[in-house]
């Protein structure tokens, strides 16, 4: 378990010739991390099996005020929790790795009475292949999952710094990453040369889908 709280007084002043902003920002997150797991093992066999179950509370608030600024704050309460449950296999020789694993997830979002449910699996693939002494192949494929958190519920435009306001839709967002890398390195007597592809397909998803994450550029004398 842990828990952290930002200092009580931390503000972002801004001054200008026509007045100024005050950002203020406070926040408190506690959260838990719990792990069961077994694991089998039988010559170069080896299947381990975790059972993960994590939650996470955020309480944040935000204040902007300045000349003809109204209603510019925020106050949140919002409660993820996790629920994993992620078999994996690996199969190893001295110089050979196979390693495969299936997380299948599930997550809540609470906000006030509102709540939004995920459900997702993340495939995971890793080769490692030593072919000689001066030759080894990898390739890594992974996809995964993530649904955001309590920034993402901001209503009001929060001051970064002096030029950058940050603005977010309000709701639940997410993201899903593909993943993919291979590489072959093959090595002589004098200096290595390695090559390596590694494509990678990033999508944000949004509950419902319709507004995205945006920063505002603002210019004040």
């Amino acid at each position: 378990m842990a828990y952290s709280a930002s200092p009580p007084s931390y503000s972002l002043n801004i001054s200008s010739g026509d007045g100024g902003i005050l950002q203020s920002v406070s926040g408190e997150v506690f959260s838990s991390e719990n792990t069961v797991s077994a694991v089998w093992e039988k010559s170069h066999n080896r299947i381990y099996i975790p059972l993960i179950f994590n939650t996470q509370t955020d309480w944040l608030k935000t204040d902007r005020t300045g000349d003809g600024l109204t209603n510019e704050d925020n106050d949140l309460h919002v409660t993820k929790a996790a629920l994993s449950f992620s078999p994996q296999y690996e199969y190893s020789l001295r110089d050979f790795v196979l390693r495969a694993e299936v997380p299948v997830r599930g997550d809540a979002i609470w906000r006030g009475g509102d709540m939004t449910e995920y459900f997702s699996v993340c495939p995971e693939l890793y080769l490692n292949w030593r072919l000689s002494a001066r030759s080894t192949v990898r390739t890594e494929v992974s996809y995964s999952r993530n649904i955001g958190d309590v920034l993402d519920f901001l209503t009001r435009p929060v001051q970064i710094d002096r030029t950058t306001l940050r603005m977010v839709p309000g709701m639940a967002l997410g993201q899903q990453i593909s993943d993919s890398q291979r590489s072959l390195r093959f090595q002589d007597s004098f200096e290595p040369m390695v090559c390596q592809c590694r494509p990678c397909l990033c999508q944000e998803l949004e509950e419902p889908a319709s507004v995205r994450h945006g920063e505002r550029r603002q210019h004040i004398e």
